[in-house]
């Protein structure tokens, strides 16, 4: 019996104790994330500063996160301190054929690897963008900004080019469009 009243009076002080830890964990503030694994944890789309960022992203909207962890996970997975976004895991994560970004913001993404095969990034910004060994084979690439993109060993096998912008474009080991292989 001298136990029982021993767990009740526990169980009773963790009932009281805990709501007044939760409201003070809601009040400690936006949280510093040591890496965007951490971060995705608690948004999985990734953080955007303000609304209009947000575009392709569908990152969450929280402006003290964003701030707080811009510096330091910027430059990680998809989005940049430039584009509004850090730590985005967006429909680029997909392998969905066909997929559309017309006109899309992605200045600085690092998208080494990703699989673009036929993604439709007509019009897009991809000024400064790490798309190493990336698969853009049968993307429709016109118009889109590519100044100082990085494609090195990049799939572009019947890519659209046309009026694309490749302006200090790193193509070395890129297979180009016609299917030839760069030097």
């Amino acid at each position: 019996m001298k136990m029982s009243m021993r767990v009740g009076g526990i169980a009773l002080c963790l009932l009281v104790v805990s709501p007044l830890g939760a409201a003070h964990a809601k009040d400690a503030g936006p949280k510093k994330y040591k890496s965007c694994d951490a971060l995705n944890k608690d948004f999985p789309l990734g953080v955007a500063k303000n609304a209009a960022s947000v575009g392709y992203s569908y990152a969450t909207v929280n402006a003290a996160v964003f701030e707080l962890n811009k510096k330091s996970l910027g430059h990680h997975y998809m989005g940049t301190e430039k584009s509004g976004y850090i730590c985005a895991r967006i429909i680029l994560g997909s392998t969905k054929v066909g997929t559309r970004l017309v006109g899309a913001n992605m200045v600085g993404f690092n998208l080494a690897g990703a699989n673009l095969y036929s993604f439709n990034l007509t019009g897009a910004n991809l000024t400064g963008a790490n798309l190493n060994f990336a698969n853009l084979a049968s993307a429709n690439l016109t118009g889109a900004n590519l100044t100082g993109t990085v494609l090195y060993g990049a799939n572009l096998l019947g890519a659209n080019l046309a009026g694309a912008n490749l302006t200090g474009t790193n193509l070395r080991n890129a297979t180009m469009p016609d299917g030839t292989k760069n030097p």
